[in-house]
C-alpha cells in the first residue's frame, strides 16, 4: 500500500574523496539507481528518495579498488527542499510554562509538551501535551509526565 504522503528519506549527494584517486560521486538519480544493491519502498526523483511505505530501505554497492586504501573524506549534503518552510507566529498556547518540546509528526498532526500553568506542584504539575492540525488551534491532551519528571529537554515519535 503506498502511503500519501512522500517522506524525504535523506539528501541523495554523496561523495567519498579517496587518496591518490578520482571522488566517488553519487550525485544523479540514475547514479543511485547504479549503485544500489537493495532498495525496499524508496523511489529515487529528482535527487530525493521519497519513501513509498511506513519502513523503506536502501543499501548501496561497497565501493572497491585493486589496491587497499581508506576514504579521506565522506561527505553528505542535506536538501534545500527542508528550507521551504513558512513561519507561523506565536506557536503554543497561554497556558504553557518552561521548555517546550514540539514534536511535527507529520504534515497535520503536532504535539507541544510543556508545563501547564495551572498545576504548579499538584501531582498534575509534570508536562501536559497539547495537539494541533495546523500549529494554530491547540488541544490540551492531558498530563504526559508527573511534577518529580517535570523537565523534558528532548521528544521524539
Amino acid at each position: 500500500m503506498k502511503v500519501s504522503v512522500s517522506l524525504v528519506v535523506f539528501a541523495l549527494t554523496a561523495c567519498v574523496a579517496l587518496a591518490a584517486e578520482k571522488n566517488w560521486k553519487i550525485e544523479t538519480d540514475a547514479d543511485w539507481r547504479q549503485n544500489r544493491v537493495l532498495s525496499e519502498n524508496i523511489h529515487v526523483e529528482e535527487g530525493m528518495a521519497h519513501s513509498t511505505s511506513l519502513a523503506s530501505s536502501y543499501t548501496s554497492i561497497v565501493k572497491s579498488f585493486p589496491k587497499r586504501r581508506k576514504a579521506k573524506s565522506l561527505t553528505f549534503r542535506q536538501t534545500d527542499i527542508w528550507d521551504n518552510w513558512k513561519e507561523i507566529p506565536k506557536v503554543g498556547v497561554p497556558e504553557m510554562r518552561d521548555a517546550p518540546v514540539f514534536v511535527p509528526v507529520k504534515k497535520g498532526e503536532y504535539w507541544l509538551l510543556a508545563r501547564h500553568k495551572n498545576y504548579g506542584r499538584a501531582k498534575d504539575g509534570g508536562y501536559h501535551a497539547w495537539r494541533s492540525a495546523d500549529m494554530k488551534n491547540w488541544i490540551h491532551q492531558g498530563q504526559v509526565s508527573n511534577f518529580r519528571e517535570r523537565w523534558v529537554t528532548t521528544a521524539e515519535y
